[in-house]
């Protein structure tokens, strides 16, 4: 008791007599405590965020392939002004190899005027024009001689001209070449770029199809962008006097229509479960596992009243075929059509691809009547 009395009053002794350093010594731990709670609340921070941008699947997808788009769109106007400069490049030394061909032949006729002006300096030239027997003997041999004078400073002066003419196209060769290396160099970079952007939308790809909660994240983001699908075809126009010039009834069809595209079903129309993550969903169209490249066809006559790209869709077209029925076509690598244009049965719109697709290359197709899904492989030919 009376060593705890003891230790006790040399604990009141330090803190009256030294009160700084135990103020300071607290004041110094409760900063440490501080930044550690600060770091704690940072790091999860980070974590919520990189949930939330690890769950926008398609959104993440869309923006790539965007990229993707941007960056071939550039690589295109990069190759088309290479293409260009190469042509400039040509011409100028076709240019420069013309200028040579004629400051050659120039230069080649001065040296025959040098040698006969030599030779009549030679002979005494004065004493041959004065030898003149007559007055206008000597003036028809002094204009011949100026005239003969006149033409060598003429060609002297054209063969300066096309020296001065070839120096300055070797300056434009010169430039021309800088800017190409310049372009070269541009290209290498874009399409570097390029392949970086596919690594990342395959990593994307690979890493959703291995974890759980980012399919699931998907699927609930097609079915947000299914609703907007939905929304637009529901706000689409009734108006069906385009259809007068346009042959058959879309609705006499059902059964005798050719596939828009060779290839396997790999997700049928309607409620389906997963078989992975035993969840359902509702799709309104067929998935056909094609290769990237070929050719989709139209279905039906009809009208295109949608050609650009979609979210969660890729690039996509819609068809109207009259009568409230439409067809869709989405996932394609490339469209050749518009919006406006009239296209005929069998003929090729789109070409396949995998954009917002994640199931690799593919065409995601369906038929609709009035806004509502229809059974594709009902309407198609057996």
């Amino acid at each position: 008791m009376k060593f705890i009395t003891f230790i006790s009053l040399i604990i009141i002794i330090i803190t009256v007599c030294c009160p700084n350093k135990i103020s300071a010594k607290t004041e110094s731990e409760q900063i440490k405590l501080d930044n550690i709670k600060n770091k704690i609340i940072q790091k999860e921070k980070k974590l919520k965020e990189y949930k939330k941008k690890e769950g926008q699947v398609i959104e993440r997808l869309n923006r790539l392939e965007q990229q993707l788009i941007k960056e071939n769109i550039k690589v295109k106007e990069i190759n088309w002004k290479i293409s260009e400069i190469k042509s400039d490049i040509k011409k100028s030394r076709e240019t420069i190899n013309k200028l040579n061909s004629e400051i050659n032949e120039i230069t080649t006729v001065l040296e025959k005027r040098l040698v006969a002006l030599y030779k009549y300096h030679r002979r005494n030239g004065v004493r041959i024009l004065l030898s003149s027997e007559t007055y206008n003997d000597f003036l028809r041999q002094d204009k011949l001689l100026n005239e003969i004078v006149s033409k060598d400073y003429e060609m002297i002066k054209k063969s300066l001209n096309k020296i001065e003419d070839k120096i300055k196209h070797e300056e434009k060769l010169g430039k021309q070449k800088t800017s190409l290396e310049i372009k070269k160099d541009s290209y290498f970079r874009k399409t570097s770029e390029i392949k970086s952007t596919k690594k990342d939308k395959l990593a994307l790809l690979a890493d959703t199809r291995k974890k759980k909660e980012l399919q699931i994240s998907a699927i609930n983001e097609l079915k947000k962008y299914a609703e907007k699908l939905q929304t637009f075809i529901d706000d689409l126009p009734s108006d069906q006097s385009d259809f007068k010039q346009l042959e058959g009834n879309f609705s006499l069809m059902k059964g005798k229509l050719s596939f828009p595209v060779k290839g396997k079903i790999i997700s049928g129309f309607g409620r389906t479960e997963h078989p992975d993550l035993h969840t359902f969903t509702f799709q309104k169209g067929i998935e056909i596992k094609a290769p990237s490249g070929m050719e989709i066809k139209s279905i039906f006559n009809g009208k295109v009243i949608y050609a650009d790209w979609f979210k969660g869709y890729g690039k996509m077209i819609i068809i109207n075929h009259g009568d409230h029925y439409y067809s869709i076509y989405a996932h394609a690598d490339k469209l050749f059509k518009q919006t406006g244009d009239i296209v005929r049965k069998n003929e090729t719109v789109a070409l396949v691809g995998d954009t917002n697709s994640l199931n690799g290359s593919c065409l995601y197709f369906e038929i609709r009547h009035k806004g509502e899904p229809l059974d594709p492989l009902r309407w198609l030919e057996k």
